[in-house]
C-alpha cells in the first residue's frame, strides 16, 4: 500500500444531528456561600386568633403594696350574747384607813322636850342617852307609856309584838337608808283630814282650802303617824279666812 496523502481540506458542516438521550445526573455540587438578605416584604393580614393554650403555673407572689387609706366604719352590728363571767380576781391592797368616830342614833320618845318630834331620829355623840330618848339598838319597849311612839315606829321592826310591846330599829354599826315614803301606805301614807269638821269626809289635807295646820288643832286620830305627817303639821299656812279644824284620817 502506498503512503497515506495529505489531509483533505475541511468540509462544510453537516446538519445538527437529533438531541440524544439526557444522560444520568452527576454529583451535587458543594452548597454555595449563603446570599445576603433581601429587604423585608409587605406585612401579612393578621391571621385568625388560634386556640388559649394551657394556663401556666402559678408565679412567685409579689411584694405587698402600699397600705391603703382607712375606709369610713361601717355600721354597728348587733350586739353579742353575754359571755360567761370571768373568774375572781385576787382580792386587791387594803386601802388607806380613814379614821372614824362612833357616832350614836337616838329617837325622840312621848317625852322628849317640846322642840323635838316624837320619832324624831338624830345623831348623838354623848356617851349617854339624853332624857326623853331611847337609843336605836333594837331594844323592845311596852307600848303603854309609849304610845306616840308606837303610834310612829308601830309594828315595823321585828321583836314586838305590836298588842303590848313593840320594837325599835337596831342601827348598831350601820347607816340608815332612806326610802319612799307611798301615798298609799298605812304606815307611810298622805296626810288626810276630815273636811268639813264632823262630816266623815276625808280628803288630802293640801286640798283643803283656806286651811292653817299647826300643831294645836290636830286630832291625832291614827295611831300609824309618819315623821313627814308630822313634820306637815308642823308647817303654817297662812289665809285671810277663818281656819278649818283639822284632824288625821286612818280608823
Amino acid at each position: 500500500a502506498g503512503a497515506i496523502g495529505p489531509a483533505g481540506p475541511e468540509g462544510p458542516p453537516g446538519p445538527v444531528g437529533a438531541i440524544g438521550p439526557a444522560g444520568p445526573a452527576g454529583p451535587a455540587g458543594p452548597v454555595g456561600a449563603t446570599g445576603a438578605i433581601g429587604p423585608a416584604g409587605p406585612v401579612g393580614a393578621i391571621g385568625p386568633a388560634g386556640p388559649a393554650g394551657p394556663v401556666g403555673a402559678t408565679g412567685a407572689i409579689g411584694p405587698a403594696g402600699p397600705v391603703g387609706a382607712i375606709g369610713p366604719a361601717g355600721p354597728a352590728g348587733p350586739v353579742g350574747a353575754t359571755g360567761a363571767p370571768g373568774p375572781a380576781g385576787p382580792p386587791g391592797a387594803p386601802g388607806a384607813t380613814i379614821p372614824t368616830f362612833p357616832i350614836g342614833y337616838i329617837i325622840a320618845g312621848d317625852n322628849a322636850p317640846p322642840d323635838f318630834l316624837t320619832g324624831e331620829i338624830v345623831l348623838w355623840p354623848g356617851l349617854s342617852v339624853p332624857p326623853g330618848f331611847f337609843s336605836l339598838e333594837g331594844q323592845v319597849l311596852p307600848i303603854a307609856g309609849n304610845d306616840d311612839l308606837f303610834g310612829v315606829v308601830g309594828n315595823q321592826f321585828v321583836g314586838g309584838d305590836g298588842v303590848t310591846t313593840f320594837a325599835l330599829p337596831n342601827l348598831l354599826n350601820i347607816a340608815p337608808v332612806g326610802r319612799t315614803l307611798t301615798p298609799a301606805s298605812d304606815v307611810t301614807g298622805t296626810l288626810f283630814v276630815e273636811f268639813p269638821t264632823g262630816s266623815g269626809n276625808f280628803i288630802p289635807a293640801d286640798d283643803v282650802p283656806n286651811a292653817v295646820v299647826d300643831g294645836g288643832n290636830l286630832g291625832v286620830q291614827d295611831p300609824t303617824v309618819t315623821l313627814s305627817q308630822l313634820a306637815l303639821a308642823s308647817s303654817t299656812e297662812t289665809s285671810n279666812t277663818e281656819p278649818q279644824q283639822l284632824v288625821f284620817a286612818g280608823e
